[in-house]
């Protein structure tokens, strides 16, 4: 120490030092709050926005620390503050309050990042901390302690990796002591830093003035209290509009679809939980052709289907009605008043039926509805159910289907009732092959037959195979109906071919669930056998939505039975997300495109194209192409053209019994007038 300088002793108000230790506690609570806030942003752009909030509030904790502190310094000598420094004060502690929180809420960062972010981050601390005491303007000189100064800057970092292990532990919510105990660490390193830099730190005067000292200490900052309580005031309204806003934001990231949001499936979980209440009708509405529309256009066009569906849907409904956004295409709407369900269907139909605005193309979707309207009030948990049944039946039946439900064909009583019967109908002959033909385009005649399963109960009627085929595969029932599809088949196919009837196939489905059961080779073998059908008259169609999930085992199958001699064809071809793959993997002869392809056929450019693309792709490889769905002769015309192989659907025929098919196909009369047709 220079002789000529004397050594200024420095004072502390206490009360203010203790002031300064709350702040950084108070802060540290506040930027944890803000930091767990962040981490559950799924946006982009929201996330970045807490960020910057916590990048302030921490920056402004430690600033606004550091000049409490420093008012509650005292010294027998005038001082002042530089206004222009102790702003830029501010620069290198918001600076490295970003890089704390640009770290953590990175997803690759490891331990090592950490450490460096804190050295950096301890950097920009005792930045600040000295840069605020170069600020201090006095009629003297400062001299520094490197030792302490050295010590400063370890506390600083070490405080800063502690900090950002501490956030990184905090990302999701935890107990509210555990939030306390943090905050109060935070707060003593930030402040343990401060004063440990202030012992760093003699303030010296010439010891001729040592004369002019003043008989008390003084600070010296009464114009800097306006600062800091407005740093202070910004922090405790952070508090104030995070605590304000709690519930909201947990409704919205918890209780609210995330693409549409509108209550979702725990929302509704939430609400059945506590509304004992009851409703009158429920309405659950399924949105179709979403994996067409990504496949074609991409995802953010689905989602742009999905978002304008909300949209429209939630304009129809009112305060009498509860709307739910339960998975990505499934909606559920509430009604309390009966009269108000015919309404809401109309405007629904309306509002839903109108085209959609796809990159400068218009399309149209459909939509599919399960609708229960009991006659006296029921539970919303059973109502839920009750509609849930409708629709899966709904969309069984073909999607855009709107469908009520009906106690006596949905129940569960129904169901076990059904399940008790299926072993013994198809000795008791209820179970019948009807057989729908596949039509040449290019020319006229019978070429195929597809072999399709109807139901007649003699409880329930027809009972359709869109509800008891999910019911047999579900209980274990579907050998047993494969086999007897099967064997009827080549037994009929056997007896039209004595008859001197000519085709080139007869079609029988096989259910995915045949790849994982042993046999399935060995009972097609027996069947072929014993009825001495020819193999190469059986087509035995897959789809190709239930084959993606068993490939493997498909294509070894599928290997054995083409090596008999038996046709594969796949089946709904195009609705998987792996179309080309099927292509190539399976051993395949005809690939079936799926309904919705054309639904649209001719009319929209899109969709023509595709169609045009894949017949020609298939064509290629050496594959026939089937059209399902066909009803207009518009759309026989158009795939004609576009060298289609065969056509099915309703334009030629339903399926229908086997003396039927036998009498009017086979003799090449014509079955069906226009009306039947349809």
């Amino acid at each position: 120490m220079n002789d000529n300088l004397y050594t200024l002793i420095h004072f502390y108000d206490w009360r203010i030092v203790a002031l300064s230790i709350l702040i950084a506690v108070f802060g540290s609570f506040v930027t944890l709050e803000i930091h767990r806030m962040a981490g559950e942003q799924g946006k982009r752009l929201k996330k970045n926005v807490w960020i910057t909030a916590g990048a302030v509030a921490m920056g402004l904790s430690i600033w606004s620390m550091h000049y409490v502190g420093m008012a509650a310094f005292e010294l027998r000598i005038p001082l002042s503050y530089d206004p222009v420094l102790t702003a830029v004060s501010f620069i290198p502690a918001l600076l490295s309050a970003f890089i704390a929180f640009y770290v953590l809420h990175k997803k690759d960062w490891r331990f090592m990042t950490i450490i460096i972010a804190g050295g950096f981050m301890g950097l920009g601390i005792t930045s600040m901390h000295y840069t605020g005491m170069e600020a201090i303007q006095f009629a003297g000189v400062r001299e520094y302690n490197f030792g302490m100064f050295f010590l400063s800057f370890i506390i600083a970092v070490s405080a800063s990796i502690a900090a950002l292990l501490i956030f990184s532990f905090m990302k999701t919510n935890r107990r509210f002591s555990q939030k306390i105990g943090a905050s109060l660490l935070l707060g003593a390193a930030i402040s343990g830093m401060h004063y440990t830099g202030m012992e760093a730190t003699s303030y010296c005067i010439p010891s001729s003035m040592t004369a002019q000292l003043l008989p008390a200490p003084e600070s010296g900052i009464d114009w800097l209290w306006a600062g800091v309580s407005f740093a202070v005031f910004v922090m405790f309204s952070f508090v104030v509009f995070f605590i304000y806003n709690e519930r909201r934001w947990s409704i919205q990231t918890k209780y609210r679809n995330p693409l549409t949001g509108l209550p979702n499936q725990r929302s509704l979980e939430d609400t059945l939980l506590k509304d004992r209440g009851s409703a009158r009708f429920a309405v659950m509405i399924h949105i179709e052709h979403i994996p067409k529309l990504n496949e074609t256009f991409g995802y953010q066009a689905g989602d742009a289907v999905i978002q304008e569906a909300a949209a429209r849907i939630e304009q129809v409904t009112n305060r009498h009605l509860m709307l739910f956004h339960l998975e990505n295409r499934k909606f559920l709407i509430f009604g309390t008043l009966a009269a108000s369900l015919d309404k809401l269907l109309i405007e629904l139909k309306a509002a839903l039926d109108q085209s959609y605005t796809i990159f400068g193309d218009q399309v149209t979707n459909d939509f599919s509805l399960g609708i229960t309207k009991p006659q006296s009030l029921k539970s919303k948990q059973q109502l839920m159910k009750e509609a849930e049944r409708a629709l899966q039946l709904a969309r069984s039946e073909g999607l855009g289907q709107w469908l009520f439900y009906h106690p006596e064909s949905h129940s569960d009583e129904r169901e076990r009732q059904l399940m008790e019967d299926c072993p013994w109908s198809f000795s008791q002959g209820q179970i019948h092959v009807y057989y729908q033909p596949k039509v040449p385009l290019a020319s006229e005649g019978l070429v195929a037959a597809e072999a399709l399963v109807r139901w007649e109960h003699p409880v329930y009627g027809w009972v359709s195979p869109g509800e008891f085929m999910p019911l047999i595969e579900k209980y274990g029932y579907i050998t047993l109906l494969t086999r007897h599809v099967l064997y009827e088949a080549c037994r009929k196919g056997k007896a039209w071919l004595d008859q001197g009837f000519d085709f080139e196939h007869i079609s029988v489905n096989l259910s995915p669930l045949h790849f994982q059961l042993e046999g399935t080779s060995d009972m097609v073998q027996a069947a072929l056998r014993d009825t001495g059908f020819p193999p190469e008259k059986l087509e035995l169609e897959i789809t190709e939505s239930g084959t993606i999930e068993q490939l493997n085992g498909a294509t070894r199958l599928l290997k054995v039975l083409t090596e008999q001699g038996i046709r594969i064809s796949l089946d709904d071809f195009g609705t998987g997300f792996s179309s080309l793959t099927h292509l190539r993997s399976l051993p395949i002869h005809t690939v079936k495109l799926d309904r919705s392809f054309i639904f649209e056929v001719p009319g929209t450019i899109k969709d023509e194209k595709m169609v045009a693309l894949i017949i020609q792709l298939a064509h290629s490889l050496g594959l026939h192409v089937v059209t399902e769905g066909v009803e207009t002769e518009t759309q026989a015309s158009w795939l004609t053209e576009q060298n289609s192989d065969y056509g099915q659907g309703f334009l030629y025929s339903p399926a229908v019994p086997a003396e039927q098919f036998e009498t009017l196909w086979l003799n090449n009369e014509d079955p069906l007038n226009s009306e039947e047709r349809r």
